[in-house]
């Protein structure tokens, strides 16, 4: 967390109490306006740049995280809460509620696709952004 959201934050705002104080600006893009209404607007490419950075980092802790991984159990345990996946596994063997268990696991995929398509679609406008940017010179 400190090193994902609290620390670019806290550049941003050249200071390391407001984000503390106000952890909305950890997960905000800030004084930026893509239809030009913000009266100093700041040049966002850098701060969708760190979004990318932030997804595509938890997107690699996913598989390290499994039960197959090389990771070491105590780095495991540090990140994913095994008593939700015992739940979870509870809830599919005995039957009473996979209903729940099923429409947690569909919400978690739909979070993820819609994640990978969030960073699809923000590197091919950096990516596009920079060729134009190159173009313009």
């Amino acid at each position: 967390f400190v090193g994902l959201w609290l620390l670019p934050a806290a550049l941003r705002c050249r200071s390391l109490a407001k984000p503390v104080c106000y952890p909305i600006l950890c997960f905000v893009v800030d004084d930026v306006s893509l239809l030009g209404l913000h009266p100093t607007p700041r040049n966002g490419q850098l701060l969708y740049a760190v979004g990318v950075f932030r997804t595509i980092a938890l997107f690699a802790v996913i598989p390290l995280c499994s039960e197959w991984s090389p990771v070491p159990i105590e780095v495991k345990n540090a990140v994913v809460n095994w008593k939700a996946l015992d739940l979870f596994d509870r809830a599919i063997s005995s039957g009473g509620s996979v209903f729940m268990a099923t429409l947690w696991l569909i919400c978690s995929g739909v979070v993820l696709a819609l994640s990978l398509v969030w960073v699809i679609v923000t590197v091919m406008m950096l990516s596009g952004s920079v060729f134009r940017r190159g173009q313009d010179a």
